[in-house]
């Protein structure tokens, strides 16, 4: 929904690769911004995603690291 500009953004505190890998290359290809993973962690055991327009990623992020510890 992030790269179809449904959401302006999305967070997960945790995610296995198999549910998002394809949904963040979609969102990048499509002008939005993802939290950086380390795609070896990524997809050994998944880890937390955040995403959103770029007008709103710096405060989306801030409200999922005060909520989800990130």
């Amino acid at each position: 929904y992030v790269a179809a500009g449904r959401l302006i953004g999305y967070v997960e505190p945790h995610m296995n690769p198999w549910d998002c890998i394809a949904g963040l290359l979609q969102i990048e290809e499509a002008g939005g911004l993802a939290l950086p993973v380390e795609p070896a962690t990524m997809l050994r055991q998944g880890g937390p995603v955040v995403t959103a327009c770029p007008g709103v990623f710096e405060r989306t992020h801030a409200i999922a690291k005060a909520a989800f510890n990130l």
